[in-house]
């Protein structure tokens, strides 16, 4: 399997590497070995779908962040659906927070502005990198029209804006 579109990768401590792969909208596995394999998102086909691995659907595009926590869950943003999704070791998939963007729709809409909230409650307009908090949840970069913003989801799925950041600092 060869990469296509790659946004994003992450590592766990037994040498595993992910990756958010855009051509497939996959998440894609590689062993030390090199063996590569597709975690989820077996479609291939740009969507938002939860469940396992064989039916899962990700629209991954523009940005892309991939996170690891302790326990071993994988934390993708999924940027062009405006959520934040969780993939067990198993390849399943749950959404985590989020409710979709109109950021790679091709609509002429006004974006929602970002909400903070539980679960679908809470708008992201275009989750990007991410880390693990260490608690189970993510902190993610979200970019919107007129700023970048960071944003904390919690092991729960509550999403809190904890920054506003300037988009022009020299001329701020």
């Amino acid at each position: 399997t060869a990469l296509k579109e790659p946004l994003a990768v992450v590592a766990d401590a037994a040498g595993n590497v992910y990756v958010a792969d855009a051509g497939p909208h996959s998440i894609l596995k590689m062993t030390k070995a090199g063996q590569i394999t597709t975690l989820a998102g077996k479609t291939g086909k740009p969507g938002t779908a939860v469940g396992a691995a064989a039916g899962a659907q990700f629209w991954l595009g523009g940005t892309g962040g991939l996170a690891l926590d302790a326990q071993g869950n994988l934390f993708v943003s999924d940027g062009c659906n405006g959520e934040i999704r969780k993939v067990a070791a198993d390849g399943t998939v749950t959404t985590l927070a989020g409710q979709g963007t109109v950021s790679c729709n091709n609509v002429a809409a006004t974006p929602k502005p970002i909400a903070d909230g539980t679960g679908t409650s809470a708008v992201f307009q275009n989750p990007g990198s991410m880390v693990a908090d260490g608690n189970g949840g993510v902190i993610v970069l979200d970019s919107g029209a007129t700023a970048t913003t960071v944003r904390r989801v919690s092991a729960a799925g509550v999403v809190t804006t904890t920054t506003y950041a300037n988009p022009d600092p020299v001329n701020s």
